[in-house]
């Protein structure tokens, strides 16, 4: 099921991460992994000086990756291992913090308001709803009319720099084609990628809902999955008389629920 990162999200997404020359020091070993987040404010550094260059793509892409190394740094900072705690030194806590994590949010969000893209950047401020440098940078996205229209692009974050993705197309005879990616990152989603899940159908959105079943609601074992848009939100809720994963068709504990943030 690779195809499920075709769509735009990718350039946001740890995948890249998990392939770039910058996982090559990324090791299985924990030992390793624990000596990386040493190196991180030095790579950190690499994406300032793209963004000062208005290089915000590259910049962009090495603070994702870096929101992925990180979040899973800080839950190594829960070992109790002697090594852990020689890593976790007060001089790199500095940078291994939730601030810090708060900021790379913030700086994802300023690549995408350079580039007009606002609705990502109301995104990733989202991540960080209590940091200070997020009620400035939202003062940078202009205030525009929500379209009635569901036609468009949600996103949920994932973790580990990833979003699941709802995609609504308008098409002729009042008809939407909506399709769901979906994402679970386990323990080691950063090594391995994450569990994936998708599904897509052609429907006509009646009061602002939609219902997609999987196989069909008359089979023993069944997935309902409701739409609700409302304003710039997207709401989904499963219902099934099996688990959501296997009973949809998706990979372990990928679910569509949740409330999605409409992105353009």
């Amino acid at each position: 099921m690779l195809p499920i990162l075709k769509t735009s999200f990718i350039s946001g997404c740890l995948y890249l991460a998990i392939n770039s020359t910058t996982h090559a020091d990324w090791s299985e070993n924990e030992t390793q992994q624990l000596k990386f987040c040493t190196t991180l404010a030095t790579i950190n550094s690499q994406a300032e000086q793209h963004y000062k260059k208005a290089q915000y793509l590259q910049a962009r892409k090495i603070w994702t990756e870096q929101v992925g190394y990180l979040e899973s740094c800080l839950r190594l900072k829960e070992d109790p291992s002697d090594l852990a705690k020689q890593i976790f030194t007060a001089k790199n806590s500095a940078y291994l913090s939730q601030n810090s994590l708060d900021t790379l949010y913030n700086s994802i969000a300023l690549t995408y308001i350079k580039t007009q893209d606002y609705g990502k950047a109301k995104a990733w401020l989202g991540l960080a709803p209590k940091s200070a440098k997020t009620a400035f940078n939202l003062k940078l996205i202009p205030q525009h009319a929500t379209t009635k229209s569901p036609a468009g692009e949600y996103w949920m974050y994932a973790g580990l720099g990833a979003w699941q993705t709802y995609i609504v197309k308008a098409q002729t005879n009042q008809q939407y084609y909506i399709h769901f990616e979906g994402l679970y990152f386990g323990l080691n989603g950063l090594l391995y990628g994450p569990n994936l899940g998708e599904y897509d159908y052609q429907t006509k959105i009646q009061q602002q809902q939609s219902i997609w079943t999987y196989p069909d609601a008359l089979e023993h074992e069944f997935c309902r999955i409701q739409l609700k848009f409302q304003g710039d939100r997207l709401r989904a809720t499963t219902s099934t008389n099996g688990s959501p994963d296997s009973s949809c068709g998706f990979g372990h504990n990928v679910t569509a629920d949740g409330e999605y943030i409409k992105v353009s």
